[in-house]
């Protein structure tokens, strides 16, 4: 486990290893201003079992999943019309 602090003079070196950390299949704890995010690369079927296993949820249960636009949710996950407009409307 290696644990890098964030500051504002470091912000590059935490991306960076976060994304190698992500690409290994690895989990990141990221904090926000109210939580702590568990990551793993979603495109990673390992990577998310040990997200499942490592907050002990259980299997079939859904986790949240974040996307950069349409596009990439289109990649990812099967939604219908009306699920779509949903989603184009909140978001």
């Amino acid at each position: 486990m290696k644990i890098v602090f964030l500051q504002s003079k470091n912000l590059s070196e935490v991306l960076n290893e976060s994304l190698k950390t992500l690409r290994k299949g690895r989990l990141v704890i990221f904090p926000s201003d109210t939580v702590y995010g568990l990551l793993v690369d979603a495109t990673n079927e390992l990577a998310v079992k040990k997200l499942i296993e490592f907050k002990n949820r259980p299997w079939g249960k859904p986790v949240s999943v974040f996307v950069s636009d349409f596009g990439m949710l289109d990649r990812q996950v099967i939604t219908d019309q009306k699920q779509t407009q949903i989603l184009k409307e909140l978001l």
